[in-house]
This record gives C-alpha cells, sequence and structure tokens, in this order.
C-alpha cells in the first residue's frame, strides 16, 4: 500500500468520536451574532439560526462587553455557520455505518467538514441532502473540522394528569330529573347507592288562575331503596298551564 492509500485510509477508517465535540461556551456581544466557541482548538462558529442554537442550548453562555467581544475574536479563526444552502449536508454511508456530515467554509477560504451527531443539523439547515460515500466525502473537503455533538438541556417529563377520583362505590350520591306532564308534575330519580335514601322536596311553579298568572310551592318527602330508578314524586292538581320556576330543591340524608 503506498503512502497516499495510506493516509487516504488513515482519514476514511477514523472513528467519529475521536474528534467529537461540545462547544466550551457560546459568546454574546450586543449587535453581534453567537459564536460557539472550541477554546482548544481556538475555533468559533458564528451561528446563523436558532435552529441549530437549539442543538447546543445546554452551553453555557458568556456575555462580552464590545471590547472584550473583539479581543475574544481576535484569537480565534471564525467560520459561519449559515442555515442555508451555503452550508452544504451530507449523508454518508458506510462503512462502518450510515452517518451525517456538513461542510463548512471558512471565513480564511479553507473547506472542511463536520460529522454531526443529530438529525437536527440536517432539519435546521436549508437545502438538499446529498448521499456520498466517506471516501467522496473526503476528496470534497479533505480537511476534517470538530465534530459537532449536541448538548441539550434535560427537558422534563410532561407530568400526566391525575384521574379525578371516582366516588366510593355504594356511596354515590343519587341524581334528579323533573317535569310536568299534563296536570302533572313529576320528580324522577336514580340511586346508584346500596344505602336507602331519604329526601326531602320543594318546587314551585307558575298557573292560569281566572286570566291572572299565579305561584304555588310545593313541599314533600319520599325514600329510595338501593339501586332505585324511576319515578318517586307525582304531584297531580288541576292546574292549567303549569309551568316550573326553576329545578326543584331536593336534599336527602
Amino acid at each position: 500500500m503506498t503512502f497516499r492509500k495510506l493516509v487516504l485510509f488513515s482519514i476514511i477508517a477514523a472513528p467519529l468520536s475521536a474528534v467529537a465535540k461540545v462547544p466550551t461556551a457560546i459568546l454574546e456581544s450586543p449587535g453581534q451574532p453567537q459564536v460557539a466557541v472550541f477554546s482548544a482548538e481556538k475555533q468559533g462558529f458564528a451561528i446563523g439560526c436558532q435552529a441549530i442554537r437549539s442543538v447546543w442550548e445546554a452551553v453555557p453562555v458568556r456575555k462580552l462587553s464590545a471590547a472584550e467581544w473583539n479581543a475574544e475574536l481576535s484569537s480565534l479563526s471564525i467560520a459561519d455557520l449559515h442555515c442555508d444552502e451555503r452550508t452544504r449536508k451530507y449523508r454518508v454511508f458506510g462503512p462502518p455505518a450510515p452517518h451525517d456530515a456538513i461542510v463548512i467554509t471558512r471565513r480564511d477560504g479553507s473547506t472542511e467538514r463536520h460529522y454531526v451527531d443529530d438529525d437536527a443539523w440536517l432539519k435546521g439547515i436549508k437545502g438538499p441532502i446529498t448521499g456520498v460515500t466517506e471516501q467522496q466525502l473526503v476528496e470534497i473537503a479533505p480537511n476534517r473540522g470538530v465534530d459537532f455533538h449536541a448538548n441539550r438541556k434535560p427537558h422534563a417529563p410532561t407530568p400526566t394528569p391525575s384521574p379525578s377520583p371516582s366516588p366510593v362505590a355504594g356511596n354515590q350520591p343519587p341524581t334528579f330529573s323533573s317535569y310536568w306532564s299534563g296536570s302533572y308534575f313529576y320528580i324522577d330519580a336514580k340511586n346508584p347507592s346500596s344505602k336507602t335514601r331519604s329526601c326531602n322536596y320543594s318546587f314551585t311553579f307558575s298557573y292560569d288562575d281566572f286570566g291572572q298568572r299565579k305561584e304555588r310551592t310545593e313541599n314533600g318527602a319520599f325514600s329510595l331503596n338501593p339501586g332505585f330508578s324511576g319515578n318517586a314524586v307525582k304531584f297531580a292538581g288541576a292546574w292549567v298551564n303549569p309551568r316550573k320556576k326553576g329545578e326543584p330543591s331536593i336534599q336527602c340524608n
């Protein structure tokens, strides 16, 4: 194997984790783009959109004055991490397994490839994804930059709402409905409880009396056996055009 082929093989076969990196810090200064800094490599990447910033949301932020900003960036090699077609996206087919990469151009004009570990990189950057082999990618961008690995904040799981407690079996309250039918006023009831219920009721209704509209209130009591369902009260009388005034007031023990 020639020396050139040996070097190329070493480049292609390098494991992705060998240069896996997360930025040391995100630099901020008024009126300036955020810059992800890799201190050991003395490199900085100006972040072009929120989609990329969110991948590094857990990276510590350093807020700088304008003077501090200029001093800090003067010591770094800067590249623009664009979120459009200026950043090229690649799906690299093995060996050892399919993986993703982006290719960017630094401000000094050099081009380098960066392997990425998260789908958000390719989704957050506009433009087509090109399928290549590892050797083709090395020929496109021989220089390998730092790998870009996600560093997100842990998000608490959405709490599952607790179900409302059900009434204790055998102790559920009765339910009622009321209505006029002809000259009769009915109160129907359901008693799902395993207990006998003793109830008092009061209801008011209006009716016609020789050209005048009058009101009347009636009171009474009834009991409901366990599991009862049906008519509990049938109030009779020769009433003309009776109409109930609201719902009956019913109290049960």
